[in-house]
């Protein structure tokens, strides 16, 4: 069998890869994603699939760094004048082009759970097939045209998984990750003068005070739940951006019961001691006392919506 990438200056590493290893790998492997759909009876997925599923956060780091590096080694060889880098770069390929596969089958597995939603995963999901394809490509670019076209390949792979990396980061950390931090969050918080008399009857006829105190409880909403429960992210079913799906809930009922905080699940959840399993957020910063009162006061008072357009919550 010829050798798709010559390694025999590694010692102790396997002596050659050909490319029947890497079909073998994606028959073995993609089955798996078949038998990870729910059943349409809504019976969960088996629990070894779930678990499979969840590794992909960790999988999927090896080949963002391995793709880089093998570039960064290519590109300082790139006249081919030594032979320094070669083995390097081709071990490098092999173990992303095996690693980025392997990120693809968790990842589909992960998406089928049910907690993200299809559109905020579909290009995330198609940019990794892609990274996952090119790889392989690179791997049998060795083995039929001897490297010539790797270093393109690969420009173009580390694009993909730049864009797939980034997208993920989207999902699991909020649309705003990267650049949030290049604006100034103190302007962009709602206005926290506003005063809410909540024992005064007047306040749900106050068209004005309502609008605010709207703007005030999304903002809450929007810088602790989103992340899990927003567009991207929809963990038990649950979404807190908007009104609909507020007042919905998620697959274990209403989280909010207008005019009695106290059996509202919402409430329940955002006062639970740091460290209890149900408590949310689950990452991150809890909820201030103050935003907690507040909440709770809004949903005292009926969770009042205002009709008409919403206002933004940044300034």
């Amino acid at each position: 069998m010829r050798r798709l990438f010559p390694l025999s200056g590694f010692p102790g590493v396997v002596r050659w890869v050909n490319v029947p290893a890497g079909i073998v790998l994606i028959l073995f492997l993609t089955p798996i994603h078949l038998f990870a759909q729910a059943p349409e009876s809504g019976v969960s997925s088996h629990w070894t699939i779930i678990f499979l599923g969840r590794l992909h956060p960790m999988i999927v780091h090896f080949p963002l760094s391995l793709f880089y590096v093998a570039l960064l080694f290519d590109l300082l060889d790139i006249d081919n004048k030594t032979d320094r880098f070669r083995k390097t770069v081709s071990v490098l390929i092999i173990l992303g082009a095996c690693s980025s596969v392997l990120a693809v089958i968790f990842g589909l597995l992960l998406a089928e759970s049910g907690e993200y939603s299809a559109d905020a995963v579909s290009l995330h999901r198609w940019t990794g097939i892609l990274t996952a394809v090119l790889s392989l490509l690179i791997w049998i670019s060795g083995y039929l045209f001897n490297g010539k076209f790797r270093t393109w390949i690969l420009l173009v792979t580390v694009l993909a998984v730049t864009v797939a990396g980034h997208q993920g980061a989207k999902i699991t950390h909020g649309e705003e990750f990267l650049s949030e931090v290049f604006t100034n969050t103190e302007n962009e918080k709602a206005d926290p003068s506003v005063d809410f008399d909540f024992n005064n009857a007047a306040l749900v006829n106050d068209e004005d005070k309502l609008q605010a105190l709207n703007v005030q409880v999304r903002t809450i909403l929007a810088h602790n739940c989103y992340n899990c429960h927003g567009a991207a992210k929809v963990k038990g079913s649950l979404r807190l951006d908007s009104k609909e799906a507020i007042f919905k809930g998620g697959k274990h009922g209403p989280v909010i019961v207008a005019g009695a905080p106290e059996k509202s699940e919402l409430i329940r959840r955002i006062r639970l001691p740091k460290g209890h399993k149900d408590i949310m957020p689950s990452k991150g910063e809890l909820l201030s006392s103050a935003d907690i009162d507040l909440l709770e006061n809004w949903i005292r008072i009926g969770a009042p919506w205002p009709a008409g357009p919403e206002r933004s919550i940044y300034r």
